[in-house]
């Protein structure tokens, strides 16, 4: 096994860890509210030899969406990643389902 391929099971074992937590109701180990992204979304911060983002929305009942993952080169998230997160709320929205949004 290389060590880019145990870089990579780390960061994806952490991100799914702490999205698990939240499914459950907890809190992720690292986040902070996105309120640029939308209302309710959350970004969840790994940071390995690189630091890696996930917007997420935990606010329908039945599930948490991830709205957009990223590798973050720059302190502040692109407009670009800003915008992926919220065409992908808009989704959510299209998709029809019996969501209830508790935003």
């Amino acid at each position: 096994m290389t060590a880019c391929d145990v870089s990579q099971r780390r960061r994806a074992g952490d991100v799914g860890h702490q999205l698990n937590s939240v499914q459950a109701g907890r809190p992720a180990k690292d986040w902070k509210p996105m309120p640029l992204v939308g209302p309710g979304v959350m970004e969840i911060r790994v940071r390995l030899e690189s630091e890696y983002r996930v917007f997420y929305l935990a606010k329908f009942e039945e599930a948490v969406y991830v709205l957009h993952a990223f590798v973050k080169k720059t302190q502040k998230s692109s407009s670009l990643d800003i915008e992926l997160g919220r065409s992908a709320i808009a989704s959510c929205w299209k998709g029809g389902s019996d969501a209830s949004y508790q935003g």
